[in-house]
């Protein structure tokens, strides 16, 4: 039976995955057997779209949930645009990320209630509309060394 997903590997010592990047992970590749398992959609967005134009594009590269990484855990780092544009994430890594609207210090975050993409696996996207200007940091909930900017202005 098979179940197409990412499975993500860590020991007991978490402090080594967040400060080492010790995580592995198993890609299960193959046609789903609902009848077996049928996984949820995770977390839900609270806001957002799907919508397939986007103003701006924001990647998740390859190797983004690796701390080492964390100067380059979004392409790009800080985006700026303005009011009314709608910026498109999307995730290449093979670890599940979020893009969740709060700020962090690299190891504790906090969630501000802007926008949550919920959880997005390889090859996934998700697309938010800043309707107002301002500055919104952002992180991943499971990789909080991973943060990103967006700066919004009124043109």
């Amino acid at each position: 039976a098979i179940v197409p997903s990412t499975i993500i590997l860590v020991d007991h010592a978490l402090v080594r995955t967040f400060y080492k990047g010790a995580i592995g992970t198993i890609v299960v590749e193959g046609e789903p057997d609902p009848e077996v398992f049928s996984a949820g959609s995770g977390d839900e967005p609270t806001t957002g779209t799907t919508a397939p134009e986007a103003g701006a594009e924001v990647v998740i590269p390859v190797g983004a949930f690796d701390p080492a990484n964390a100067g380059e855990a979004y392409g790009p780092l800080d985006l700026t645009v303005e009011v009314g544009t709608t910026v498109r994430w999307t995730n290449e890594d093979a670890v599940a990320h979020t893009v969740t609207s709060g700020t962090s210090d690299g190891v504790t975050a906090e969630p501000d209630g802007t926008f949550e993409s919920g959880f997005l696996e390889q090859g996934d996207g998700w697309s938010f509309t800043f309707t107002e200007a301002g500055e919104f940091p952002y992180y991943c909930q499971p990789h909080p060394w991973m943060m990103g900017k967006v700066t919004v202005t009124d043109s």
